[in-house]
Parts: C-alpha cells; sequence; structure tokens
C-alpha cells in the first residue's frame, strides 16, 4: 500500500499556494468548493489519519440505495 503522507516541503508548498490564492481569487475557490483556508498543525489531521481507509474505499464502493 501506498503512503498516504506528503512530503513536509510539498504539502506546505501546497498549503501556502492555496493560500496566496484565497487572498489573491477567492472567487476560484468558490467554485471549486473549497471554502476558508487556514493553516493546520499536524496534529490536527490525526482523526482523518485514524479513518480505516480501506473501509471507505469498500463503502464507497457500495451501490447506493
Amino acid at each position: 500500500m501506498q503512503s498516504t503522507r506528503l512530503d513536509n516541503r510539498l504539502g506546505l508548498l501546497f498549503g501556502l499556494g492555496l493560500l496566496a490564492l484565497a487572498d489573491a481569487a477567492p472567487e476560484l475557490l468558490k467554485d471549486a468548493a473549497l471554502g476558508p483556508l487556514t493553516l493546520a498543525k499536524d496534529s490536527d489531521w490525526d482523526d482523518i489519519r485514524a479513518l480505516d481507509v480501506d473501509r471507505l474505499r469498500r463503502l464507497s464502493q457500495r451501490p447506493a440505495p
């Protein structure tokens, strides 16, 4: 299984780019359905990392009711 963690430098650059875009052209982020963006501490993502990715994948492949 591939790691879902980004290189820290790449993640930081991506985040900074999105923050700059939010300042320069917020309407573009609105069209992309991205709300307000802020920098997050690494620990803010712990609940996301705790998700069972395999279970989520299986659930996403189930037919809609």
